[in-house]
C-alpha cells in the first residue's frame, strides 16, 4: 500500500496535466487543504495524528466493541463503515470510498496482528493527499497568477501600440 501510494504520487508529480486533474477533482476537500508551507507543516502533524488517533478508534475501540455485539463480520463491516460515514466532511460521495480505504486499513491491522502497520499506512495517506492537495494548490495558483501576468501584459501592450489620442 506504501508502494502504490508513493508511486501514484510520483505519477501525478511527473505530469502537471494530473495535478491539474487533480486541481479540479478536489472539489469540498478545498478548503481543508494546505496552502502555505506553515499549513503544509500543521497538516503533516494532523495526519500523523490522524492515522494513529482514528486506527486507534475505528479498528480498535469501535471493531472490538461491535465485534462483542455483532461478531466479527458485524464487527468489521459496522467498523469500516462507521470510518466512511465519520468522513463526510470530504463529501458525501467519498463516503464509499473511504469505507473501502476502511476495508483495507482492517486487513492490514488484522493479517499484521497489531494496529502500527494500519496506522502507519493510514498516516502515509493522509500525508501523501496533503502534499498532492498543497502541490496542486500551488500549481493552480500560480497558473492563476501567470495568466493574469499574461493578460496584463497583452494589455500594456495593445495599449503602447496605439497612438495617443488628443
Amino acid at each position: 500500500y506504501v508502494w502504490l501510494t508513493l508511486s501514484q504520487r510520483r505519477k501525478v508529480l511527473a505530469h502537471p496535466e494530473r495535478l491539474a486533474r487533480l486541481m479540479n477533482a478536489l472539489g469540498s476537500v478545498r478548503p481543508i487543504l494546505p496552502r502555505t508551507r506553515g499549513e503544509r507543516s500543521g497538516f503533516a502533524a494532523l495526519a500523523i495524528t490522524a492515522g494513529i488517533c482514528e486506527e486507534l478508534l475505528f479498528r480498535g475501540f469501535v471493531l472490538w466493541y461491535a465485534t462483542v455485539w455483532t461478531g466479527p463480520v458485524g464487527g468489521f463491516l459496522i467498523s469500516s463503515m462507521l470510518f466512511g460515514i465519520m468522513h463526510v466532511y470530504l463529501g458525501v460521495e467519498q463516503v464509499p470510498r473511504t469505507a473501502i480505504v476502511g476495508t483495507y486499513f482492517y486487513v492490514v491491522a488484522m493479517t499484521a496482528g497489531s494496529l502500527l502497520p494500519a496506522m502507519v499506512c493510514h498516516a502515509i495517506a493522509d500525508l501523501v493527499s496533503g502534499d498532492l492537495g498543497y502541490r496542486a494548490l500551488a500549481a493552480d495558483a500560480a497558473g492563476t497568477s501567470a495568466d493574469r501576468a499574461a493578460g496584463d501584459s497583452a494589455a500594456d501592450s495593445e495599449g503602447s501600440a496605439r497612438a495617443p489620442t488628443t
